[in-house]
């Protein structure tokens, strides 16, 4: 590509969907967004499901096995919910074994 060329778009050159997203980001992102990505179909995610998969992560990550009323009310959800978010480490916490036990396959 020439170089010299892509230095002299302006951006009234530029037409949909190129112009939205000069005007979010600018014209040299939008440039270097078409270098990379033209020619491609992109899907971009909803911001809210990043926003809710972090939220879960962080959910998980302060559960500790009895704290599902809690979490329900920080984060405004049901009980049921931090169970179905907490699911796999539920089973983590519940296949854990107790301080002191001793396993029978050890």
């Amino acid at each position: 590509m020439n170089k010299k060329l892509i230095n002299q778009i302006q951006i009234n050159d530029l037409g949909e969907p190129y112009s939205s997203i000069v005007d979010e980001i600018g014209l040299e992102n939008t440039i270097k967004l078409a270098k990379i990505f033209g020619g491609s179909r992109i899907y971009f995610p909803i911001i809210k499901s990043l926003v809710l998969d972090r939220r879960d992560k962080e959910i998980r990550e302060k559960f500790n096995g009895y704290n599902q009323r809690e979490l329900a009310k920080q984060y405004m959800l049901s009980e049921e919910r931090i169970r179905q978010i907490c699911k796999e480490k539920m089973k983590q916490i519940r296949n854990k074994p107790l301080k002191g036990q001793i396993s029978m396959f050890d």
